[in-house]
This record gives C-alpha cells, sequence and structure tokens, in this order.
C-alpha cells in the first residue's frame, strides 16, 4: 500500500496490528496480528483506529467470526442476502468488539449494540464511542473515549461532481474544489462533512455544515480534530470532538 504525499497529516505505515492485550479475567484471547488489520498511525491515545483489508479475509474466517454476534445482529444477517454485504457486516461487528474490548478492557462476547432513531450503534457502557464506514475494499473502524466519526470513499472518476456539490457544499467550497484537482478534493470535503456528522450521530440524515478554510491546516471544522488520510484510490478522514 503506497501513501499519498498529497495529504501531509498522518500518513499509514503498512503494518500488522500489534497483540491486543490477554486479560487474565477472560477466558479468550483476543485479536493478535490478523493480517488483514493495519493501524492507523498518528491518532491521539484517546482513540484507536483501524483499516481493515476486506478482501484478505476467507469465507471461513467469517463463518468464525459469527461467534461474535448478538441475537439482534444474528437476525440482520438473516436478511442480509448478497454475500458480500454479509461479509462486510460480519467483519466489522467482528473487528469493532475485538477494538472496543482491548480499548475499554471489556470481553468482546458480551458487547451488546443498541441503536439511535436513526439506526447509529452505540454501547450502553458511557465513555466508549465507535463508529464504522466501509468503501470498495476497506473498512475504516474507530474507538475513543470521545464522539468520533469515520468516512471513507472510493474515489470514483467520472462522477457528477458538480450536481453533488450543489447539495453538499458551501460557496466557497465549490471554489476551492473547481479550481484544480476536482475529483480529490472533492473527496476531501465530501469525508470531511461526512464523518463530522457521524461524530455528531446524524449519518445522512443530518445538514452537511460549511467547513472553515485555515491556510496552514486547511478545511476543518472549529472545536473538532480532523485527521485526512489518502491512499491509492481511497481517502478517509476521522473526526473527534475531543470537547464534549
Amino acid at each position: 500500500m503506497k501513501e499519498s504525499t498529497y495529504l501531509t497529516v498522518c500518513g499509514l505505515t503498512p503494518a500488522r496490528l500489534l497483540s491486543f492485550y490477554r486479560n487474565e479475567h477472560l477466558s479468550i484471547t483476543l485479536l493478535e496480528n490478523f493480517e488483514f488489520i493495519e493501524p492507523v498511525k498518528g491518532i491521539p491515545d484517546y482513540a484507536r483506529l483501524v483499516l481493515v483489508n476486506l478482501t484478505k479475509i476467507s469465507a471461513e474466517e467469517v463463518i468464525s467470526f459469527e461467534a461474535y454476534l448478538d441475537a439482534n445482529e444474528h437476525f440482520r444477517l438473516k436478511n442480509i442476502t448478497n454475500t458480500e454485504k454479509r461479509h462486510t457486516f460480519v467483519v466489522c461487528r467482528f473487528v469493532t468488539k475485538q477494538l472496543i474490548a482491548e480499548f475499554s478492557r471489556l470481553d468482546p462476547f458480551t458487547l451488546n449494540f443498541q441503536y439511535t432513531e436513526r439506526g447509529k450503534p452505540y454501547l450502553a457502557a458511557p465513555g466508549v464511542e465507535f463508529n464504522i464506514s466501509h468503501s470498495g475494499d476497506f473498512a475504516l473502524i474507530g474507538v475513543s473515549h470521545h464522539k468520533i466519526g469515520v468516512d471513507i470513499e472510493k474515489m470514483k472518476p467520472n462522477r457528477n461532481f458538480q450536481g453533488l456539490a450543489e447539495t453538499v457544499l458551501s460557496k466557497d467550497e465549490k471554489a476551492w474544489v473547481f479550481e484544480q484537482d476536482t475529483e480529490r478534493r472533492f473527496y476531501q470535503l465530501w469525508t470531511l462533512k461526512e464523518s463530522r456528522l457521524k461524530c455528531d450521530g446524524d449519518g445522512l440524515a443530518g445538514h452537511y455544515p460549511a467547513a472553515m478554510f485555515d491556510p496552514e491546516m486547511g478545511w476543518r471544522y472549529n472545536d473538532y480534530e480532523i485527521y485526512f488520510h489518502a491512499f491509492e484510490q481511497y481517502i478517509y478522514t476521522i473526526c473527534i470532538n475531543a470537547k464534549d
């Protein structure tokens, strides 16, 4: 995986996810050195994020991960008929629960997600926030002590950026996007806005707020920590409200 030099904040370094802790109070061993997971570098200690390559996981592994699903998740899985979507659902839930377990020292087998009115999963346990995003062959999963939103997008050429820009971008944002390098700039702002909405718990149902441009830091939001990453055909943004 070659890191892009276009975005200079917090680049990825290809590596395995290092060993998860072994808790003497638990009867299980958590994730250790899975080849399909890479940690995201340059993130504050109060958050942890991983990038998951969905193409590196066998069907047998996916089946074994189903043991971590709760009753509600098994019910949802039965209603997913597309094999690829089933695969993504199971893997994302498995990795999310393992990441939460490592971050907060909870037993992944006991983690049952609840849902907001807008369908966003959350934990009843205080002090643990998480978010999931996937696009193409990759998923991005983040856990934090603060509200967190993540969004990853596979950049698609020849999209109707003008039409999309009219829907989600402000006047100043549109001017910046269509000045040059339109595709990459559009996705940078798109993932920024999506991650901000998800951080606030609004998701796609929310209003796309205008970002602010800082000559040194680029596009961002006040009071939110923003981390941009790009690799291959993908771009993603992490948004953390560290003041919540």
